[in-house]
Formats: structure tokens, C-alpha cells, sequence
């Protein structure tokens, strides 16, 4: 099996948005991995702080159900 997609995951804690340009562009450019990231939040215009130039960015819209405490 040959891995050639690399995906990642984030909410929208502004604590970690940061990272996804250096990592897309690292597995891109380095690993020759495709790089997709998930951002689950409220708003999909949250999508368009993220940059796509090493790798797609979708929106999935958070889930209200469910609470998952923020960690400090």
C-alpha cells in the first residue's frame, strides 16, 4: 500500500492555525505527500484564513451535540 495523502484535522481554536502552513508545505515539498486539512467550525469563511497553496482546505460545520472541553 502506498500512502499518498496526508489529512489533517483542526478546529477553530486560533492556537494551531499557525501550523498548517508549515506542515502542508513540508509534506508537500519534502515527503511528496498530498495535504488536505478538515477545519471544523461554525463559519465556513474560517477556510479562507488558511493558505491552500501546499494543499486543499475544507469546511466541515461543528457540531452543536457534542462539547469537547478546550485544553490549556
Amino acid at each position: 500500500m502506498k500512502i499518498d495523502k496526508v489529512i489533517f484535522t483542526i478546529d477553530d481554536n486560533p492556537h494551531y492555525k499557525g501550523f498548517w502552513s508549515s506542515i502542508s508545505k513540508h509534506f508537500k515539498q519534502r515527503l511528496g505527500f498530498e495535504t488536505v486539512l478538515y477545519v471544523i467550525a461554525d463559519d465556513e469563511e474560517i477556510v479562507n484564513l488558511y493558505d491552500n497553496s501546499n494543499g486543499e482546505v475544507r469546511f466541515f460545520k461543528k457540531l452543536t451535540l457534542l462539547s469537547v472541553p478546550a485544553h490549556n
